[in-house]
């Protein structure tokens, strides 16, 4: 069979016309001067661990925290030069530079470029480097609370929500991170991944952490996490990874209930209402057959079916489909198996009818659509998966989507290249 069927993972790509608009303000926490208390930092309600621990600056009344371990807590890529002793901090498309044991902080995103004078210069304590919290966190566009009771730093990320499938928001960490994935549209990328979560939920389907895990090709939490680790690189959050990891379970699961609960009589009626049978005849151009002549030939063709020619005589003599001695009585298919343009003038036929001449990048087709073809008894079982296919590309089809799309509009394409620079720089030390 000529390959006519289209991938089922291929996703069309669009341009997205963006500017990414930010704006910053760097204003530095001033902390009640007392005496040095153990401090405990939550980023979006987690405890980060540190291996040197923060420090209180009586003097200048700030909490400084390890630069490495506050980065990785927020998502961002931290980069080290050694030869001129600086640092890169970089979040969606926001990059912070640093100088050891110099207060000036670079801020600079695609809008804008911008520098702050901080109260504390970073400087190294066992070899971290430390900073002070408020800059770094409030430069990525995070709040920053300080409890002075329990003397207690809680950081809260801003997770502005992009697009919504059905009940799932698709948030900005999630968002920008399909956006590094070069070979698809992120809109359509995030439907295929989060359309699924509602109808199997609805079917009684729950997910477990070890279900997690294992999808993601771990078998413990330790080492989930570290996994989950290297992933948050890309700027999603701990909530924002999971929920992508869930999404994948979810999708799996309804796949394979759908798949194994269809009857017989199901399926049967499936085949009869969805799928058709339908014969080609394929003349196909090339280097050494003009485009024109080709087409002139086809139309020639079409002309003598249409007066009264036998389609099978002149399929089997002219048709240059290399799947013909296969499928000598055509072939039965169901939808989004053909090329769109092939699909919908075979469906568009009633049996006994030959189209007009088609055009794909195969060359010139001339369609007859023919009776549907028997089916024995156990080729209607072997249409599970078929079946679950359909049934997921309808629930993709009735997904409920509502887009930001003044958001979706403001990120600039050109994040993809600030990315690649964190990456660069993360690699450094």
């Amino acid at each position: 069979m000529i390959e006519v069927r289209k991938r089922k993972d291929e996703i069309p790509m669009k341009k997205l016309s963006l500017v990414l608009l930010v704006t910053l303000i760097c204003s530095l926490l001033a902390f009640p001067a007392g005496a040095q208390d153990t401090i405990t930092v939550l980023v979006d309600g987690e405890p980060v661990v540190f291996d040197v621990a923060p420090i209180f600056d009586a003097e200048n009344n700030r909490v400084l925290l390890p630069l490495r371990a506050v980065g990785e807590s927020l998502g961002a890529y931290v980069g080290w030069d050694a030869e001129t002793r600086s640092i890169t901090i970089g979040r969606r498309g926001i990059l912070q530079r640093l100088t050891l044991d110099d207060p000036t902080m670079v801020i600079q995103s695609d809008s804008e470029k911008k520098e702050t004078v901080l109260d504390v210069a970073p400087y190294v304590v066992d070899g971290r480097t430390l900073v002070p919290i408020r800059c770094i966190a409030e430069g990525f566009n995070a709040q920053v609370d300080w409890d002075n009771e329990t003397k207690t730093v809680t950081v809260t990320t801003n997770h502005p929500v992009f697009m919504t499938i059905n009940k799932t928001d698709v948030t900005e960490g999630i968002y920008q991170f399909l956006l590094t994935q070069f070979d698809v549209n992120p809109e359509a990328r995030a439907l295929f991944m989060f359309a699924f979560i509602q109808p199997a939920e609805e079917a009684g389907i729950t997910v477990s952490e070890q279900e997690v895990w294992e999808i993601f090709g771990v078998d413990s939490a330790e080492t989930y996490k570290a996994a989950q680790k290297e992933i948050l690189s890309y700027g999603m959050s701990a909530e924002e990874f999971d929920l992508c990891n869930k999404a994948s379970v979810y999708t799996e699961k309804l796949f394979n209930k759908i798949a194994e609960d269809v009857t017989y009589d199901e399926l049967k009626a499936f085949y009869e209402s969805e799928f058709i049978t339908a014969k080609h005849i394929l003349l196909t151009y090339n280097e050494n057959k003009d485009q024109e002549t080709v087409k002139k030939q086809a139309e020639e063709l079409l002309s003598q079916i249409n007066d009264g020619a036998d389609f099978d005589e002149l399929m089997n003599r002219y048709s240059e489909d290399p799947g013909l001695e296969d499928y000598p009585t055509g072939y039965t298919f169901t939808k989004n198996e053909m090329i769109e343009v092939f699909e919908s003038a075979a469906y568009a036929l009633e049996i006994g009818e030959v189209s007009e001449l088609i055009e794909t990048d195969y060359g010139y087709h001339i369609i007859k659509r023919m009776p549907l073809e028997d089916m024995l008894p156990v080729e209607i079982e072997a249409l599970r998966e078929t079946y679950a296919d359909q049934f997921m590309l309808k629930a993709i089809e009735e997904a409920i989507v509502t887009k930001n799309q003044e958001l979706i509009d403001s990120v600039n394409l050109d994040l993809r290249l600030a990315i690649l620079e964190m990456i660069y720089y993360s690699t450094q030390q």
